[in-house]
């Protein structure tokens, strides 16, 4: 089989490069913050503590912090709080 090798065609943009994120992190400006609640999490882990809950999603949150830290400069930091894990921008 042979290939044509063509020029000048542009390359459309990639389908999932628009879709939205699960967290908020593009929108935010420097002291911008927002809650991401554990409700629901005690419904597939029964024998864990709320703090245990919290813990794990903060972790989740880090995680994706650090990957997201690899393609945008902004910095975050992530504490427990109340009945979920609150996220601030702070660079």
């Amino acid at each position: 089989m042979r290939y044509t090798i063509e020029s000048e065609i542009p390359m459309p943009e990639e389908e999932n490069s628009k879709k939205p994120g699960k967290y908020p992190w593009r929108d935010m400006h420097v002291g911008d913050s927002f809650l991401a609640p554990t409700d629901g999490s005690l419904e597939s882990h029964p024998d864990w503590t709320p703090s245990q809950i919290s813990a794990k999603r903060r972790e989740s949150i880090k995680s994706l912090l650090c990957y997201q830290h690899k393609r945008y400069p902004q910095r975050f930091q992530t504490r427990i709080a109340g009945n979920g894990v609150r996220v601030w921008r702070v660079e």
